[in-house]
């Protein structure tokens, strides 16, 4: 607030999908194809690494495309000037304390240390950054609510109890919400990994008129906000009578996972050398027992990584959540945990103890999925 003047545009859009002012949603939604088009499309010619690179665009689309890459490129060019000039001032600096004279001249040594210091000096304040609202969160869940509100020991619970834990865990429907989303995760992002593979193979091995525009169109697809996608699938869940059922995530997340699966997938099938296939066919595989012996095996890395992308896409949904259930009984977490707030009231200690609960099975499925992918990239392919 104050009257929607911090509202983000998908949740503007989402508000108004069911009600009357549909089509102005609808309208909103497509307000964004002018800007967005033109960009999926010079992306997804320059990522066609098969057919053409960024580097060398179509003759129609080069100067746009130049345009855009040097767009890109300045903010880059900005900071590393910065950072460059940040240098030379603590080199000299360095220098001038270390020889006594401001233009001193310090040898290798020196300059590597101070150059190590400040890289470490950079990547801790990085690292406080990134692990800072998380520590926020953890001493936020185990206070008491007198602490949260008295603004008591603000930096450590003082003492520590686990109240909000078990508040959530018996005195609301978290367990229902952990249940649905499971549910709803797990088969989505099955349904996306193993759609998506397959198709991915066909345009990487197959040969077959239009595969360079249909991957281009997948790439659009993926790059597409699903924001644009939220009032077509409110009026398609609705004809299908699937609107707040169990079907209707089901249906509306592979939108989303399914592309980017089939993308990622595509990359790494045509990284893989073609000599092997053809090798397991003339000993007398078919095509389908090539790709379940040979290629599968050596795409463990890569369908570990498109796996644990769909899943985590899946499982932190809060859009889709938010407008095709309604009933409570079939909230995901996230939308179980914007429930939670109500109003201006944000019970800080509950959400942080719920957040904290359903990042954990997530975490732990990264945690292993990157020792697997770790170990499938360094094991080869070849031996001998």
């Amino acid at each position: 607030g104050p009257s929607g003047a911090t509202t983000i545009f998908p949740l503007y859009v989402s508000r108004l999908a069911g009600g009357r002012a549909q089509p102005l949603g609808a309208a909103a939604a497509l307000s964004l194809a002018p800007v967005l088009l033109p960009l999926i499309v010079i992306l997804g010619r320059g990522l066609r690494g098969n057919e053409r690179t960024l580097d060398r665009p179509p003759r129609a689309w080069s100067g746009a495309a130049w345009a855009l890459v040097w767009l890109a490129r300045l903010p880059l060019l900005a900071l590393d000037t910065i950072a460059d000039a940040i240098a030379r001032a603590f080199g000299a600096t360095w220098r001038g304390v270390r020889t006594g004279d401001p233009r001193g001249n310090a040898t290798s040594v020196s300059r590597g240390r101070l150059a190590s210091a400040g890289a470490n000096l950079a990547l801790g304040a990085l690292l406080a950054f990134a692990l800072g609202p998380f520590y926020w969160i953890v001493v936020t869940a185990l206070k008491s609510n007198q602490q949260i509100t008295g603004q008591r020991s603000p930096f450590w619970p003082d003492p520590w109890t686990t109240f909000q834990f078990s508040y959530v865990l018996t005195a609301t429907d978290f367990l229902r919400w952990f249940a649905n989303t499971i549910r709803v995760a797990g088969l989505s992002c099955a349904v996306a990994v193993l759609v998506g593979t397959l198709g991915a193979y066909a345009l990487a091995r197959l040969r077959f008129r239009g595969a360079g525009w249909l991957a281009t169109a997948i790439l659009g697809t993926a790059l597409v906000p699903s924001v644009l996608f939220l009032i077509p699938l409110y009026l398609l869940l609705s004809q299908l009578r699937l609107f707040n059922t169990p079907g209707a995530l089901l249906v509306a997340y592979p939108t989303f996972g399914l592309p980017m699966a089939c993308w990622l997938m595509l990359g790494f099938f045509r990284a893989l050398p073609e000599e092997l296939e053809e090798a397991a066919l003339i000993d007398g595989c078919t095509r389908w027992q090539a790709f379940l012996r040979i290629v599968l095996p050596l795409s463990r890395p890569a369908l570990l990584a498109v796996t644990l992308f769909t899943l985590t896409a899946a499982w932190n949904e809060l859009l889709f959540a938010s407008i095709f259930v309604r009933s409570e009984a079939l909230w995901t977490l996230p939308r179980g945990l914007s429930a939670m707030a109500t109003g201006d009231i944000f019970p800080y200690g509950r959400m942080f103890a719920a957040s904290l609960l359903m990042a954990l099975p997530v975490t732990v499925l990264a945690a292993i999925g990157q020792r697997a992918m770790v170990s499938g990239l360094t094991a080869g392919a070849v031996k001998g």
